[in-house]
């Protein structure tokens, strides 16, 4: 100030960016996966945040998957070059549980299988770092629970790459049988 005078600044100069942009949300009904494309996975950003809430599978005991794409989901990557790591606690035993796939042909959401019944469903996150470089495996990280058949609920702690340098484009949520009968799912760009 000039002699107790306050200066008047426009807003627009000192504001702060958020850390990441909400691109799209798909609310999900009795669909057999959610995708998101090269329509938001675009050269904006370099790193994406993605979400699911209250995801909830049609059938039971069954795998919830992410599935990726070089090609805007024309086709969806399954060969051997998957690489995933977890580790977390069951509610019902507090025991520490673990999984781990150095060949895989998707990444998997759910290691211990999704229950379908009532009341039953998964949420998390997992962020994508430089999915369209072209001089770097694909790497994630990420979090998840979600219900298992029995009720009792897993947490894990995920982390995977995708061992090929090309860029990818798509990424896909589907279960391993049958629909996703209900959810919500976000992506954003990281800032």
């Amino acid at each position: 100030s000039d002699a107790g005078v306050i200066k008047r600044i426009d807003y627009s100069l000192i504001k702060g960016g958020g850390r990441s942009a909400l691109l799209h949300t798909v609310t999900a009904s009795d669909v057999s996966s959610v995708t998101f494309d090269n329509t938001y996975i675009t050269s904006t950003y370099k790193d994406y945040l993605l979400t699911w809430s209250n995801v909830h599978s049609a059938s039971d005991n069954v795998q919830y998957f992410l599935k990726i794409s070089d090609d805007n989901g024309s086709s969806f990557k399954n060969d051997n070059d998957h690489q995933e790591a977890g580790f977390g606690l069951a509610t019902n035993s507090g025991s520490f549980i673990q999984q781990q796939g150095n060949s895989n042909t998707s990444f998997i959401i759910a290691p211990n299988n999704m229950g379908g019944a009532a009341g039953e469903s998964s949420s998390g996150q997992i962020t994508f770092f430089d999915i369209l470089g072209t001089d770097n495996f694909k790497q994630w990280f990420g979090q998840t629970i979600y219900t298992k058949p029995d009720q009792a609920a897993d947490h894990f702690v995920l982390a995977g790459q995708y061992k090929k340098t090309g860029a990818l484009n798509a990424i896909r949520f589907d279960m391993s049988s049958g629909n996703i009968s209900s959810g919500v799912f976000k992506i954003y760009g990281v800032a």
